[in-house]
């Protein structure tokens, strides 16, 4: 059997980054802060909340409007006894990420 069939049965493994992509009501790809805060093993969400914040400040500064890259967001998330309350999230695009 030849290399070339191999590559076609066995597909590339999808990275976690693009395994947490979401898409929006307009077919727009986004990801989540916070599900981003939890592959890049931060310790919690504030943490990587600083980084977005500079990240926010260079998308500026490179001529981008950060309302474009860093939506706002709110989440849902069990707590104890299967209470559900709201958290703050922001939906980042594919620039924001970087």
């Amino acid at each position: 059997m030849s290399n070339s069939s191999n590559l076609s049965t066995n597909p590339i493994p999808e990275s976690p980054f693009e395994r947490i992509k979401q898409i929006d009501s307009q077919n727009n790809e986004f990801w989540s802060a916070r599900d981003l805060s939890e592959v890049l093993e931060y310790a919690n969400f504030n943490r990587l909340n600083n980084a977005i914040l500079k990240a926010q400040i260079a998308c500026e500064n490179s001529g981008h409007d950060p309302e474009n890259h860093f939506a706002q967001a709110v989440r849902l998330v069990t707590i104890c006894s299967n209470t559900k309350r709201e958290v703050k999230d922001i939906h980042l695009s594919r620039y924001a990420c970087y």
